[in-house]
């Protein structure tokens, strides 16, 4: 470890020497990834730091255990074992580096003293992780990206890009910030020989929060991929089996694996009386008990609509299982006829629950904001290792016009209770009384299951 390395892990134990980590850390850090970064239309906005922002530095301080070809590969990089952790959360992505499966790209573009480098690309028709490096040459001291966009052919790619903007680095002091950006594609995407990335940056005022502008410049890459190494690089396994869960069915479709990812298309019987809301620790495991889970430094899947998802697990590609299995034994999930949180506009008060547990605690309305803040208690030893960050994501009137949540806050006391606090945008013409649609609340199915995929 270099002199200047050791200084900042001094520096950022200040700040989470204090923290004690849960035990269920995978949840903090993909909460925070699936609530996702938006893009902002104007140039300034307000920063605002999160507690899951000093969690994922934690990982970056976790001891290196990584193989000889892995650790060649960091070594290569100057001070890039200080994202090492953040790779070896995702046995795919490690794998995908032990089997040479990576794009060598070093090319580096200077704007403003800032010289920011697209070292390594790794690629397939469904994701693509970018390995960068911002350099200071100027008197630059926070500085993230604002946006990078990838484009194939004259044509945009679609996708969705995974930008955890954890700015804590003063690079007047360091001088150099290393990370990655995930892309996922839609479909299976047919990823051209030459891609274009242009990227955006932005500087913030100070550490962790303050204003922040985004810099009028764009950094342009051309690059050239090895086509040979993306064709159709995928394992199709057609399950199409199903388990019943306390009466609830659930068909697994199908499995389709890529060097990246592995992705499971799963579809809920329009019978079943209860919504399935999430699988708490569901998993794929081959013959010798190799584990494969869903991918949390990253986009977690796809909420297609009530009947039908997909989801990422880190990939196995690369391994030759002769046996793979799905298995859990924890869902959540909430009787159908009591998904919604009915909210009575004129009486301030709430109508409907899933249970008892949950009461509002105040409702304050404005000509153009509704803000409605929740109490409910967790009462189960399973729940206290839990997070809900967000319980209800669709919010409708009672003349089917949605609403968009501005901004949500959640926190939990020491008596095991949580509170839900909502700043919701609304017009002058809403309708009571609302429908708040539960996805993430807790109460679970708790029964073990098994299905074989080969």
């Amino acid at each position: 470890m270099s002199y200047r390395e050791e200084n900042y892990l001094k520096e950022i134990s200040k700040d989470i020497n204090s923290i004690n980590p849960p035990d269920n850390i995978d949840e903090y850090i993909k909460r925070g990834l699936d609530t996702g970064i938006n893009k902002r239309r104007h140039r300034k906005v307000r920063r605002i730091s999160f507690t899951a922002a000093v969690f994922m530095c934690v990982l970056f301080v976790i001891s290196i255990r990584t193989s000889t070809v892995f650790a060649s590969y960091v070594r290569r990089i100057p001070g890039f074992n200080r994202i090492v952790d953040l790779i070896n959360y995702d046995k795919g992505i490690k794998d995908a580096l032990n089997n040479g499966f990576i794009e060598n790209i070093d090319q580096s573009v200077e704007h403003d003293n800032l010289i920011f480098t697209i070292n390594d690309i790794i690629i397939d028709n469904s994701k693509a992780v970018v390995f960068y490096t911002i350099e200071n040459k100027g008197n630059h001291r926070y500085v993230t990206i604002d946006e990078m966009i990838i484009q194939g052919e004259g044509e945009e790619i679609v996708a969705s890009s995974g930008i955890v903007k954890v700015v804590d680095r003063d690079m007047i002091k360091f001088n150099k910030i290393e990370n990655t950006v995930d892309f996922h594609f839609k479909d299976a995407a047919k990823i051209p020989g030459k891609l274009r990335i242009d990227v955006t940056l932005e500087e913030i005022a100070e550490k962790y929060g303050g204003e922040a502008e985004v810099l009028p410049y764009i950094w342009n890459f051309e690059i050239s991929l090895d086509n040979k190494k993306l064709q159709d690089m995928s394992k199709i396994y057609e399950i199409n089996k199903a388990a019943e869960i306390e009466g609830q069915k659930i068909f697994f479709e199908s499995l389709v694996v890529t060097p990246m990812q592995a992705a499971l298309k799963i579809h809920y019987d329009k019978s079943n009386t209860k919504q399935i809301l999430h699988f708490d620790d569901i998993e794929i495991v081959d013959e010798v008990g190799e584990v494969r889970r869903p991918i949390v430094n990253g986009k977690s899947g796809v909420k297609i609509d009530d009947y039908n998802e997909i989801i990422y697990f880190q990939s196995n590609y690369f391994r030759d299982s002769k046996e793979l299995y799905i298995r859990g034994k924890s869902l959540r999930a909430v009787d159908k006829d009591k998904l919604y949180l009915k909210v009575d506009l004129d009486k301030k008060e709430l109508l409907t629950a899933p249970d008892g547990n949950i009461k509002m605690k105040s409702f304050i309305r404005w000509e153009d904001r509704l803000i409605l803040e929740f109490d409910f208690k967790i009462d189960s030893e399973i729940e206290k290792t839990r997070t809900y960050g967000f319980i209800y994501n669709e919010i409708t009137d009672s003349n089917g016009v949605s609403y968009t949540i501005g901004e949500s806050t959640s926190s939990q006391d020491s008596d095991n209770t949580v509170n839900i606090r909502s700043d919701i945008k609304i017009n002058k013409d809403i309708k009571g009384p609302i429908y708040l649609k539960l996805h993430n609340y807790p109460q679970r199915i708790l029964e073990e299951f098994k299905v074989k995929i080969k």
